[in-house]
């Protein structure tokens, strides 16, 4: 755990901030969670469990997966899938890569779905040798702790829980089976998980306000959230179409300028993953503080960015106040995922760098 003060934000120029908004527009496809931007990051974060060996004393780090599930994978697949695919389990990946040195917990509210969960990671080889390191907790996360229902909003990978906002308080939703919540407060009381990674179809922010005392305390040192449709009903429009004035103002307090400002406070600075290029690699790009520029409200306007598909994207929230975790995560993880894919011939350039002093 962390309790030194943070430094000062960082103070982009106008030169920085014009540089990112037109990577960021040239490269929008990126953003698409479809193009595993998130996947790609989430097997190099075992490179930071090099900042965490002294507090660890030995044990292992821990991991929490919100919103689980495996979706849109055949059967078949499931069980012996190989390569990343946006529709599989990151807590499989987490759990995988990180092997013996984390306790990977994985929430899923759908009871199907956390039984699956377990069966795939017995049989895959990548996870089979560490299921005594996993734990499927088939149970609910929002801002409290108690119980609730599954909401059956369309297919199974947009369930979900009674209670949270996102899909369930705008869209006619079916009444599953009951389901115990937590909130990750009291859950993770008096842990410090390394990595935290949510996914719950517009509850995001349910969890986020239940984890107030872990980002108050600065306990968690990484965590990633879905910043996409179901955040708002508004999000839902055509991808031709922009938000009018009217919709904005009605979206405002649950849009990504709202979250990185919350998430700022806690001394947290937010970034946009986009999966890059042959030559970067994945790319975070910065979002909070000075760095923010409405332009980047993507579900606004996200035809500015990609079309044919909906409002789909992931940011990850860093510990701005620990140094060895930035390090890492700037300099070996994000060269990890641009090593995963590199041409011949090409080597690592991350963008922003001859006009950006830092992000």
């Amino acid at each position: 755990m962390q309790s030194a003060p943070c430094p000062t934000p960082c103070q982009p120029s106008a030169l920085c901030r014009a540089a990112v908004l037109d990577w960021s527009v040239h490269h929008g496809g990126g953003f698409i969670a479809r193009s595993l931007g998130l996947k790609r990051l989430t097997v190099q974060l075992h490179r930071l469990l090099r900042c965490f060996e002294d507090n660890l004393d030995g044990g292992p780090a821990l991991i929490i997966d919100v919103g689980a599930g495996i979706h849109g994978l055949s059967r078949e697949w499931v069980f012996r899938v190989k390569n990343l695919h946006d529709d599989d389990s990151d807590s499989l990946w987490l759990l995988g890569s990180f092997g013996s040195r984390a306790s990977v917990h994985a929430f899923e509210a759908n009871a199907a779905k956390a039984a699956e969960l377990r069966a795939a990671a017995a049989a895959r080889p990548l996870t089979s040798k560490f299921t005594d390191r996993f734990t499927v907790h088939n149970v609910g996360v929002g801002a409290a702790s108690g119980t609730s229902s599954v909401a059956r909003c369309g297919g199974a990978n947009t369930w979900s829980v009674h209670g949270n906002a996102g899909v369930a308080s705008f869209m006619k939703c079916g009444r599953g089976d009951e389901v115990n919540t937590t909130s990750l407060d009291d859950f993770a009381a008096g842990e410090a998980p390394l990595y935290v990674k949510v996914d719950v179809e517009g509850g995001e922010w349910d969890v986020l306000r239940g984890m107030h005392h872990l980002l108050r305390e600065r306990r968690v040192a990484v965590a990633s959230f879905e910043y996409a449709v179901n955040w708002h009903a508004a999000f839902h429009r055509p991808s031709r179409h922009a938000l009018t004035e009217e919709e904005r103002a009605s979206a405002k307090d649950v849009s990504l300028h709202a979250f990185q400002s919350r998430l700022g406070a806690y001394g947290y600075d937010t970034y946009l993953v986009n999966a890059g290029d042959a030559d970067s690699g994945v790319v975070l790009v910065p979002v909070h503080g000075e760095f923010w520029q409405d332009e980047l409200e993507i579900c606004y306007n996200r035809s500015r960015f990609y079309d044919n598909t909906h409002c789909w994207n992931d940011l990850l929230a860093v510990r701005r106040c620990d140094a060895c975790t930035r390090d890492t995560l700037f300099g070996e993880v994000l060269r990890g995922t641009w090593e995963q894919q590199r041409w011949k011939g090409t080597r690592w350039r991350p963008p922003f760098q001859q006009a950006c002093s830092c992000v």
